[in-house]
């Protein structure tokens, strides 16, 4: 998974998902890994600071669509939003 370290986390990051997730969830993110990238990136574009975090407890979130995952957001007022992630990661469970 060394695209998720190109994008910019930690290498701690791949250890933490093989400790966490199964093969399967494992394969899927490397077979989703453009979408994965993306969402990184609008996550960065947005300013939500612990991606990694968020990845390795929302890891689903990561392999959908980019598009889905802004329509979500826009669904919201998104400063606030980041904001609120930023102070709690659990909060994105309410986008």
């Amino acid at each position: 998974m060394k695209y998720l370290i190109d994008a910019g986390l930690s290498p701690e990051v791949e250890k933490k998902l093989k400790n966490k997730y199964d093969e399967s969830a494992l394969d899927l993110l490397k077979i989703e890994s453009d979408n994965v990238i993306d969402v990184i990136n609008y996550f960065k574009e947005i300013g939500i600071k612990d991606i990694e975090t968020i990845l390795i407890t929302y890891i689903e979130i990561f392999t959908r669509d980019v598009d889905d995952v802004k329509a979500a957001f826009n669904k919201h007022n998104i400063k606030e939003v980041v904001e609120k992630i930023n102070n709690d990661i659990f909060y994105i469970e309410n986008i």
